[in-house]
């Protein structure tokens, strides 16, 4: 299991026990064997979500951008984020579990 898979397996797992509702947001695209390359579904995920996608108690929507190492955002990721925000919803980006707790006590989930 890789780094990042382990910290979102965590994330979720401490907003759960917390009465949050979260779950994985699988971003991987769908193998096609004629073309030999993972292409996108666009009819089932919207481009640039994050990781991990929560409804925390009282109904404010999150998502979780988890990069690890020298990660970093994509464009498409970059423009998400801001259409989240422009919305009132909250986006992070997570480097490790002492990020993540950090910003979760600052924010008092």
């Amino acid at each position: 299991m890789t780094a990042s898979n382990l910290l979102k397996r965590l994330i979720i797992s401490d907003l759960g026990a917390r009465g949050h509702l979260a779950w994985s947001n699988n971003t991987v695209g769908i193998w096609d064997p004629q073309r030999h390359i993972f292409r996108k579904n666009k009819d089932r995920s919207a481009i640039g979500t994050a990781d991990i996608v929560c409804c925390l108690k009282g109904g404010l929507y999150l998502e979780l951008e988890v990069k690890t190492g020298e990660d970093t955002q994509s464009t498409a990721q970059q423009l998400h984020e801001r259409a989240v925000k422009q919305r009132g919803g909250l986006y992070f980006l997570v480097k490790d579990y002492d990020n993540y707790k950090q910003l979760r006590d600052w924010q008092r989930w």
